[in-house]
């Protein structure tokens, strides 16, 4: 359950919840109601995560 929304949606996990509030990539829809740093520390999360996959290969 999204806090920003207030409301619950089913599926996606815990990837596209990050995006979510990331307001990155998709099509999905993005809300101005997320805080800046909220917004700042998924883009950097996904960031982080999408490096570590390239450096694996």
């Amino acid at each position: 359950m999204c806090k920003y929304y207030k409301t619950g949606r089913g599926g996606g996990g815990a990837i596209r919840f990050k995006e979510h509030l990331a307001c990155k990539r998709g099509e999905m829809v993005h809300y101005s109601s997320v805080p800046p740093d909220v917004r700042d520390y998924f883009c950097a999360d996904i960031d982080w995560t999408a490096e570590k996959k390239k450096n694996r290969i």
